[in-house]
């Protein structure tokens, strides 16, 4: 019973660390945007295109091709709350050629799209900062708590069968 009980424990550990990877990427954009707030500043977004990828999964990824201060950038808007593009179609019906964006712009961070997001160009919006805020602090319990919280059970479960382990070999030599 103690043997499966260290098993199962040893398994929540993984099931925990594998439930806070999910939440990781996002999280850490959270972190990244809170953390270079000042150089977050507002610019246009002119719309050149648009681009719509599914992967082998299935999954769509979508961003805005267009020019900050005649520089090619891209730019993911914010569909939270509203219907989610299909399609090229739907992104350029949405924001069409020409089209001009607020948007707040950090050219020294990545490029790099991360689960759906960028931390470079940022749709600017009202309460932006209090949403980014409110979701950092929503996200964090799921990243950094689960995998700790069920390695300390673990490692509890497994001292306590070695020191029954001890007492019962004790025990027996008495």
């Amino acid at each position: 019973m103690r043997r499966a009980l260290q098993t199962l424990c040893a398994l929540a550990v993984f099931f925990a660390f594998g439930f806070s990877w999910l939440w990781t990427f996002t999280y850490v954009n959270r972190v990244q945007i809170h953390k270079n707030k000042d150089k977050y500043k507002p610019e246009t977004f002119i719309v050149t295109g648009a681009e719509y990828v599914t992967d082998s999964d299935g999954d769509p990824t979508w961003w805005l091709n267009g020019t900050i201060k005649g520089r090619p950038e891209r730019f993911i808007p914010d569909f939270r709350g509203r219907s989610r593009p299909t399609n090229v179609s739907d992104l350029l019906g949405l924001f069409p050629k020409d089209s001009r964006v607020n948007v707040l712009y950090n050219p020294e961070a990545s490029e790099t799209i991360i689960q759906g997001e960028t931390v470079r160009v940022l749709e600017n919006r009202p309460h932006l900062w209090e949403q980014e805020d409110a979701l950092r602090r929503k996200l964090a319990p799921r990243v950094l708590v689960p995998g700790p919280v069920a390695l300390v059970l673990y490692i509890t479960v497994r001292l306590l069968n070695r020191r029954h382990r001890l007492e019962t070999a004790q025990q027996i030599t008495t």
